[in-house]
């Protein structure tokens, strides 16, 4: 049925908005705190003032607007987040509370794979191997190496690293057998021993540890830069290193989809991952 909604004079934008939406009472306009989704090691959260549900074009599916008032240009969700959110079915509509307030914000051009690294998955050693590369740290493959092993001398090959602050660290393919690995240790070298069955994920956290960086474990970000409340936050598995002096690196098994990688690289975010750019249907 019709409703009549008081604004007073000389409203705003946003308090138009907000009377109307806040009186709307019919069902596809019952508020819903957030929307969430899962998409191939990324875990997407998106919280708004208001959330509306319409049917897609082939009344196949549901597609949801997420309003939500913002107080100037510079709080507004990036375009490559709403870009990514919109092939999820998700709409953000962000309105500022003021025309007046409304400025033009630069876009950014840079290349896509602009401060991107990529890790081949093809083998655990060519990962291993693109990781240290892509880190800076000197890698050596099938190294000759000594050791004294049940009261005698023995060679085997291995895999050298060698870090920016010189330690020397033996990377381990389950190629030494019985008590060599504990032999090796006794001499005073570092192993980093890759099983069969590590995960990538678990292979770069091995890694890390051994190189002794800092790093968050499933990091989350917030897409607009403004209060968490009504925003969209962002979680990737895989690592945020923290190395005093260098720039911000998120590391991750999982292979990002181009709308994601643009929104890092707009944050001055180095991306260390598995495989090439996601491809997007």
């Amino acid at each position: 049925r019709d409703r009549v909604i008081s604004i007073p004079p000389g409203a705003s934008v946003g308090q138009v908005l907000e009377s109307v939406l806040a009186e709307d009472q019919s069902p596809e306009a019952q508020k819903r705190e957030r929307i969430s989704f899962a998409d191939n090691g990324v875990a997407v959260t998106v919280q708004a003032q208001w959330i509306k549900t319409k049917e897609t074009s082939d009344d196949n599916g549901t597609r949801y607007v997420c309003i939500t008032i913002i107080k100037n240009e510079e709080e507004r969700t990036p375009e490559t987040i709403r870009r990514y959110l919109d092939q999820h079915d998700i709409i953000i509509k962000d309105v500022l509370q003021t025309q007046s307030e409304q400025k033009t914000v630069p876009k950014m051009n840079r290349p896509i794979d602009e401060n991107v690294v990529h890790l081949s998955a093809i083998s655990r050693k060519i990962f291993v191997k693109d990781f240290f590369e892509s880190t800076g740290n000197a890698y050596a493959p099938n190294v000759s190496i000594s050791f004294p092993y049940a009261g005698v001398q023995v060679n085997a090959l291995s895999n050298l690293l060698t870090t920016a602050d010189g330690r020397q660290i033996l990377i381990d393919f389950e190629d030494l057998y019985g008590d060599a690995i504990t032999a090796i240790r006794k001499t005073g070298l570092e192993v980093i021993q890759i099983k069969a069955q590590d995960s990538l994920t678990e292979i770069l956290a091995k890694l890390l540890n051994g190189l002794q960086i800092s790093y968050t474990i499933d990091p989350t970000f917030l897409a607009a830069k403004r209060p968490a409340h009504f925003n969209t936050f962002i979680n990737i598995k895989g690592f945020m290193l923290a190395e005093e002096g260098k720039p911000k690196t998120l590391l991750t098994a999982v292979s990002l989809p181009p709308n994601l990688v643009r929104f890092f690289i707009e944050r001055d975010v180095k991306i260390i991952m598995s495989g090439r750019t996601r491809e997007v249907p």
